[in-house]
């Protein structure tokens, strides 16, 4: 039996949408931006960069760090979805649809997806859960900062 396909979701269609934005902004074609990440060591065609950008093709996370370099951001840039307010609803494999800057804060490693807010109970759990959430997501380096 064959192997079923595994569409590319939310983050994926992020990922794509953000690496053509990123490469037009620089006034870079696709193949311009082949090159640059082919000259970094990662080979990648023309036509591969071109079914990135139309979501045909996976960002396995050595294309996506590589694609970073190559467009001058950091990779938490091409994952973060398009807002323009910190509290525009934005969609994330696995997270459903949440707040641009909840989404900010769990990629860059500084709260927990899913931390409640309410009440001063809730809170005071939150704070003890995104502690935990630091001390397990960062670097042991940065956390012993």
């Amino acid at each position: 039996m064959a192997a079923k396909k595994i569409e590319i979701d939310d983050t994926g269609r992020t990922v794509s949408l953000n690496v053509t934005i990123h490469r037009a902004t620089r006034g870079m074609t696709v193949a311009e931006l082949a090159e640059r990440v082919s000259a970094l060591g990662r080979p990648l065609t023309r036509q591969a960069v071109s079914e990135i950008e139309a979501g045909r093709r996976r960002v396995d996370v050595d294309d996506l760090v590589v694609l970073a370099v190559a467009l001058g951001v950091s990779p938490s840039t091409l994952l973060m979805p398009r807002a323009d307010y910190h509290d525009d609803v934005v969609a994330v494999t696995c997270g459903g649809r949440l707040p641009a800057e909840d989404v900010w804060r769990w990629i860059v490693a500084d709260a927990p997806l899913d931390h409640p807010t309410g009440d001063t109970t809730e809170f005071e759990a939150a704070a003890t859960e995104t502690d935990a959430f630091r001390r397990t997501a960062r670097p042991a380096w940065e956390v012993r900062r």
